[in-house]
């Protein structure tokens, strides 16, 4: 009270008796597997906490009553979710597994397009983001992808091989609200070509929907996206690229080296039309530039003493690949590149 006589609420919250302050602190709830447990630690069910049933721990059912609900608030009682991430843990667990139980699996989806429905924007926005960069959707086909590799419906015509949600939970408004189209069509299928990783090796399931999409846009492909696959498998910038290997120039190459690898562009699936038309004909043949040499003498090996670093460092503008056979080496030309 001040001097002129008016008054004011210091708080609005109300004054807590010094036993239920104590019991806060304290396990004295029991959850629904019969632990007992500090009351901050638990959920009671309601609309938003639905969706965490069997991730975090609740209130014993007996003590979730419309009449006690009063006293489980004062307590510390949580009747709100923290948050997603315990749900996104559970689907980076069974990610990490090669068969994993697809129930399971969407058992989570579906608590998660129930969290959507009441949770926050920044929680929203945290799931979306979450989808985009780590591989937590099971395709139709089984494979671990992200958003942006993922579809709803099928568009062979489009974009032949792309991966598509199970048809089991295509219909949770989940896909829609963290940003899976509805059909592969061509410009989404560049973007994300666009978000693959330079320089590194694709996946399997990556590489298969790669190649295919290589032989139906190989130009587009070249120029837009400005990466090719190479005979290592890796996604490569097109300037990497020095030689080419195709079905019309098939030379035995799996025992070159990596760096002939690397720079070699894999053309095999392309078309003899293609492969002699820019920009693939610019990049010479690697048959044209690989020959095979002896490492010693075939009729006298005895009369010299062919040493092998004498081999690696032949004065010829030539550098050497590997050897196999026992007898023989190849080698590339590289033309001063």
């Amino acid at each position: 009270m001040a001097t002129t006589g008016s008054t004011r609420s210091l708080t609005s919250d109300p004054l807590l008796s010094e036993w239920l302050l104590k019991l806060r602190d304290k396990p004295c709830l029991p959850d629904t597997r019969n632990v007992v447990q500090v009351p901050s630690e638990l959920l009671r069910r309601t609309s938003e906490t639905e969706s965490l049933i069997d991730v975090e721990p609740f209130v014993h059912g007996l003590l979730d009553r419309e009449s006690t609900r009063p006293l489980l608030d004062l307590l510390g009682v949580r009747r709100s979710p923290t948050g997603p991430a315990r749900l996104l843990d559970r689907l980076r667990a069974l990610a990490k597994s090669t068969k994993p139980p697809v129930q399971e699996v969407e058992k989570w989806y579906r608590r998660l397009d129930q969290m959507l429905d009441t949770c926050s924007t920044a929680d929203a926005q945290n799931i979306r983001e979450v989808f985009k960069a780590e591989k937590l959707i099971l395709s139709q086909d089984g494979a671990w992808v992200t958003t942006p590799s993922v579809f709803l419906t099928g568009d062979e015509e489009d974009v032949p091989g792309a991966a598509l949600i199970r048809g089991s939970v295509a219909d949770l408004t989940l896909w829609h609200r963290i940003g899976v189209a509805d059909r592969p069509f061509v410009d989404l299928a560049m973007q994300w070509l666009a978000t693959l990783p330079s320089g590194v090796v694709l996946s399997a399931e990556d590489g298969r929907r790669v190649r295919t999409l290589l032989v139906r846009y190989p130009i587009r492909i070249w120029e837009e996206c400005g990466h090719w696959v190479n005979l290592m498998g890796e996604w490569a910038p097109v300037e990497t690229l020095t030689y080419a290997l195709s079905m019309q120039t098939l030379i035995r190459w799996s025992h070159l080296h990596d760096w002939v690898k690397r720079k070699t562009a894999d053309l095999q699936r392309l078309p003899a039309e293609l492969v002699q038309a820019p920009p693939f004909s610019g990049l010479p043949a690697l048959s044209a530039v690989c020959e095979e040499r002896f490492n010693q003498s075939p009729l006298f090996p005895g009369l010299e003493d062919r040493r092998p670093w004498m081999t690696a460092f032949d004065a010829s503008p030539v550098v050497g690949a590997t050897a196999f056979g026992g007898m023989s080496s190849c080698a590339v030309r590289t033309n001063g590149r």
